[in-house]
């Protein structure tokens, strides 16, 4: 049996000629499928999901210790990408430099005499 997910975020376009549930609702997929969605925030395992009790008494979906909302994802992407913007940033100057140092010990070669018969 394919697993269940409800969906925290809306996907546009459609799956196998339906449309995506929408955010609260569930849909059946295959557990690689499933799990990639859930790993991206874009839906979570209903089982997990807990509740907590407003003060009229209605139950209120709260997120799961285990998932991450897509802000805080986003987040850590931009730094992710911000570090590897900076680590690749600093390899080339790097190279420059070892180029340029290179450069001035390198020998100048000498001229080409020039036979004079």
């Amino acid at each position: 049996m394919a697993p269940l997910v409800r969906m925290r975020a809306l996907i546009s376009g459609s799956r196998n000629g339906k449309k995506w549930p929408k955010p609260g609702q569930t849909i059946e997929l295959p557990a690689e499928e499933a799990a990639q969605l859930i790993a991206q925030g874009i839906a979570e395992d209903p089982d997990a999901a807990e509740t907590a009790t407003v003060a009229d008494g209605a139950e209120k979906a709260v997120t799961p210790a285990g998932n991450k909302s897509l802000a805080s994802i986003r987040e850590e992407v931009k730094e992710a990408l911000a570090a590897e913007a900076k680590v690749k940033e600093e390899a080339a100057k790097a190279e420059a430099e070892a180029k340029a140092a290179a450069a001035k010990e390198k020998p100048k070669a000498p001229a080409a005499k020039s036979k004079e018969s």
